[in-house]
């Protein structure tokens, strides 16, 4: 979906904007007729669910109980238990294990320690693009990347845009688009992923013209399921 917000938004000096009337409303989102299976809405929430977990269990936010898969544990073990998934996923060695950020505060605010002051979800991803990019981390960086184990938040996010590529049925482009921004491939990938949104929205646009909308959230969006209910005396 950045690409699409980067392509349809607007800017504001040399920032982009998202607009919800441009970049969201008009995003067409798969669904059971570009190949999204149960299964695959259920992985792909899994996944999502998983990397909000890791970001606020690294920063020492609290976690919401009712939001947190069964099988995964927290604090410290969970930690372990993402290292430990991670290493199984990939060749070189898990980055040394280091405790968490301190317990969130009673006002629901993370400790601030000099080993985590630098630990911010903007860096968090920061370290995350300077990976994708190849460029050799400075040390600042590497803390980070410790700390906050961002290779397993970069293993997440890519399971999670293959899982959604799937879903569109778009499989092909995977590879592509996991290489590196500014590489070759992953600049061609990017135009033609755009091409084949704008292609889908054209016929969304045309299935809406003709009365037939596919909500995003039926219950909540779709006027025909909107009544009220009768009042109580």
């Amino acid at each position: 979906m950045i690409a699409w917000v980067l392509a349809t938004g607007g800017a504001l000096e040399d920032r982009p904007v998202h607009s919800k009337s441009t970049c969201f409303d008009t995003f067409p989102f798969p669904d059971e007729s570009t190949g999204l299976t149960p299964e695959l809405h259920q992985r792909i929430a899994s996944l999502a669910q998983q990397i909000d977990d890791h970001r606020k269990r690294v920063l020492g936010l609290p976690l919401v109980p009712a939001q947190t898969p069964a099988s995964v544990g927290s604090g410290q073990a969970a930690v372990r238990a993402d290292l430990g998934r991670a290493a199984g996923m990939r060749s070189e060695p898990p980055p040394p294990d280091t405790a968490p950020p301190g317990p969130p505060t009673p006002s629901g605010e993370a400790t601030t320690s000099p080993l985590n002051k630098d630990l911010t979800l903007t860096n968090l991803y920061n370290v995350r693009e300077a990976l994708r990019a190849g460029r050799a981390l400075t040390a600042k960086e590497k803390a980070i990347h410790t700390t906050g184990l961002v290779g397993v938040l970069h293993q997440l996010h890519t399971e999670l845009d293959a899982a959604v590529l799937q879903a569109y049925g778009w499989a092909d482009l995977t590879t592509a688009l996991a290489a590196a921004p500014g590489a070759e491939a992953h600049t061609a990938a990017t135009a033609d992923l755009l091409q084949r949104l704008v292609a889908l929205n054209t016929r969304r646009a045309a299935e809406e013209a003709q009365g037939t909308v596919r909500w995003l959230r039926p219950d909540f969006q779709n006027p025909a399921q909107n009544f009220k209910k009768p009042l109580k005396n």
